[in-house]
């Protein structure tokens, strides 16, 4: 109400709560968005977004709406960022372009580690993750595991940037229906370089891009979200992905106020 009052505007808020009233998560909400405007029908694409979590949306070639499926995929940069911090004890709070990850290797050992105590990514969709799974206490189970196996700094970092691509491949081989043809990487994860070089090798049939390579930007495509979604509330046209969220049915997303 404030910001109406003092831009004279309308204000489109509180997206969520419509589509946890028809029995969803109210999460994630960017799906419908990247159906209305990623949709291909040559081609099946995937959508992964690496911001804290990682999510990723599936839009097999030509697919309805009511084929849309998206989840969390498990920790973005959520660790890798807590990692950095530890290590440079608090000098840093990320990896710019992935220099530092890129300077170590892939503990297998630890890598096993993460992947044997992390339950989440063996729950079925509809799903959604945060902070509370992914915080300090999951981070400093791996901090110490890796002491005790007398890991590098570089190597502790390479090891849980390699674990986020890691879900990612593990969401798309247990979870989707299909191989995307092409994944389009969005949010502060695809700056990093070597996390994408860690989705290629897993995915290597998989064509790997950026919103970037396509002509767009990654840093504007959840503001371009979100209007969508507000826009569609004002003409109240349904706006929620009902397979995505796990809803009941499609609603119209969003308060609107005058």
């Amino acid at each position: 109400s404030p910001i109406a009052e003092r831009l004279n505007t309308i204000v489109v808020s509180d997206f969520r709560v419509r589509d946890v009233a028809a029995g969803g998560t109210g999460a994630p909400l960017v799906p419908y968005t990247e159906f209305v405007l990623y949709n291909d029908k040559e081609r099946n694409v995937a959508l992964q977004n690496i911001g804290g979590i990682g999510n990723i949306t599936i839009l097999k070639k030509g697919c309805s709406l009511d084929e849309v499926f998206a989840f969390d995929t498990g920790p973005g940069n959520m660790l890798i960022d807590g990692c950095i911090f530890y290590i440079t004890k608090g000098r840093l709070s990320f990896d710019e372009g992935g220099k530092l990850s890129g300077s170590g290797k892939s503990d297998k050992e630890l890598l096993n580690f993460i992947i044997e105590n992390d339950d989440y990514i063996r729950l079925t969709p509809p799903k959604n993750s945060g902070r509370e799974r992914y915080g300090s206490k999951f981070l400093e189970k791996i901090i110490d595991k890796s002491i005790k196996l007398d890991v590098s700094d570089e190597d502790l970092l390479a090891t849980v940037t390699d674990y986020t691509a890691y879900t990612i491949c593990y969401s798309v081989k247990e979870y989707c229906e299909i191989t995307p043809d092409r994944l389009i990487v969005g949010g502060g994860g695809a700056n990093n370089l070597t996390l994408m070089s860690y989705i290629r090798k897993y995915l290597p049939d998989t064509e790997i891009i950026t919103n970037e390579d396509l002509g767009l930007s990654g840093d504007a495509k959840e503001a371009v979200a979100f209007a969508v979604l507000a826009n569609d509330c004002i003409y109240g046209k349904c706006n929620n992905a009902p397979k995505a969220t796990g809803a009941l049915h499609p609603v119209v997303m969003g308060k609107i106020t005058r």
